[in-house]
């Protein structure tokens, strides 16, 4: 049995998506096989589980769930055609088919056959969906393909800042104190007071020679 997620609503509405594994994980983890980057979504947040008689989906117990027609996912829960499936911000209508009338391939001969079988298949889910990556509006806007896409995101850091601003306040304070310096150096000199007259000189040497003996 064949399933598909029909996107609802949005810039993407009524675009389809191939379940191509019978147990099909969504989340933001990069093993997922449908990768969505945003905070309302779990890294491992549901899988579709397809059986060939019954599609179910089980959730993870994730805080913000899983809705199926707007109730919310105890455990396990099957899926009809029609039902429409909400993941965090992303909505999808469950679709169904069971392949009647279809052609049947051959059986595979050998390891030969296999290769060139794989060769064929179509390309994965996240290869399907790496186009709508960057769309500014639709419930699909969240969806990356590329860890590239990751680096970027998580790669906007600010530039580091030079330490110059300390240095330039060192300079004025270093300017500051060869002036200062400067300014103490230029200080008059402070002169010995004068003797009045040539008597009092006179006497001034005598007391300096009754000093010395």
């Amino acid at each position: 049995m064949e399933v598909k997620l029909k996107v609802v609503g949005g810039a993407h509405a009524g675009k389809q998506i191939r379940l191509t594994k019978d147990r099909f994980i969504i989340g933001r983890a990069e093993e997922c096989h449908l990768r969505a980057n945003s905070d309302l979504i779990s890294r491992r947040h549901c899988a579709i589980i397809n059986d060939n008689k019954q599609v179910i989906v089980e959730d993870f117990g994730g805080r913000n769930g899983t809705l199926v027609n707007g109730e919310r996912v105890q455990g396990q829960r099957q899926l009809q055609a029609g039902d429409r499936l909400k993941i965090g911000p992303l909505e999808f209508e469950i679709q169904m088919s069971h392949g009647i009338g279809a052609p049947k391939r051959a059986a595979v001969k050998d390891v030969s056959d296999v290769a060139a079988r794989t060769a064929q298949r179509k390309p994965n889910v996240e290869d399907n969906i790496s186009d709508w990556i960057g769309s500014p509006t639709g419930s699909l806007s969240h969806l990356v393909g590329s860890t590239e896409t990751k680096t970027i995101k998580t790669s906007d850091t600010d530039p580091d800042v030079d330490d110059e601003k300390p240095a330039e306040e060192e300079k004025p304070a270093a300017e500051a104190d060869a002036g200062s310096k400067s300014s103490i150096s230029k200080l008059p000199k402070i002169e010995k007071p004068k003797a009045k007259d040539s008597r009092e000189a006179a006497a001034n040497i005598l007391r300096e020679m009754a000093r010395r003996r």
